[in-house]
């Protein structure tokens, strides 16, 4: 097996990074934020229009409803995101507050992590690998337990991120229902717009 000795800072931007990366891998995936942002203009069209053309009020209901539902999934988010960077800022001072860089490595069957204020390394067994996902800058190990292990991609001091990124692709991702479960609705809501915009393009020829 491939040996990877990675290190890097802790900081604000970390700490960002993880908690929108962690957040879009549980529920908020790119084919649910694409979904958002339709349902955002197709509930726009379906208010603007029909105050325009002078059509009754069906359609601006639904366009509304669109608007309310994502409005409760941008403030979902944003609290959501919140929570994740104060639970990331409660665990690193409970490790101590003067943590500033942490090295992860592997070696063989383990994952050994150690910091600039620890003397003694961590280790923890590959087999007990949950999850896996990344951001623009970061690689995020969850292990059983919910312990997050961290390798930045530019931090390779052993490795590089392409030869780790073929290591991770031995360790099947965990399914995340209620990413799933939020794209089914999604896709509901989105296919009963389309529905009354292709009613509006029929009937009103507004387009």
């Amino acid at each position: 097996m491939k040996d990877f000795i990675n290190i890097f800072e802790i900081n604000d931007e970390f700490i960002k990074e993880y908690a929108s990366a962690r957040l879009n891998r549980k529920i908020f995936n790119a084919y649910n934020r694409i979904l958002c942002v339709l349902l955002i203009i197709f509930g726009l069209i379906l208010i603007i229009f029909p105050i325009k053309y002078s059509i009754g009020p069906d359609l601006m209901f639904i366009g509304i409803s669109d608007i309310i539902v994502s409005l409760i999934l941008f403030i979902g988010y944003v609290i959501n995101f919140k929570k994740y960077t104060s639970t990331m800022k409660a665990r690193i001072e409970i490790l101590g507050k003067n943590i500033k860089e942490v090295k992860n490595e592997i070696h063989d069957n383990l994952c050994i992590t150690t910091n600039n204020i620890k003397d003694r390394s961590y280790e923890i067994l590959l087999s007990f690998l949950d999850d896996h996902f990344e951001s623009k800058n970061y690689y995020f190990l969850i292990f059983s337990g919910d312990i997050l292990v961290t390798f930045k991609k530019n931090g390779f001091i052993k490795g590089d991120y392409i030869e780790f990124e073929n290591f991770l692709a031995k360790y099947p991702k965990k399914k995340n229902t209620r990413a799933l479960i939020l794209g089914v609705c999604l896709t509901l809501l989105i296919l009963i717009n389309l529905k009354y915009l292709i009613n509006l393009y029929k009937y009103y020829l507004i387009f």
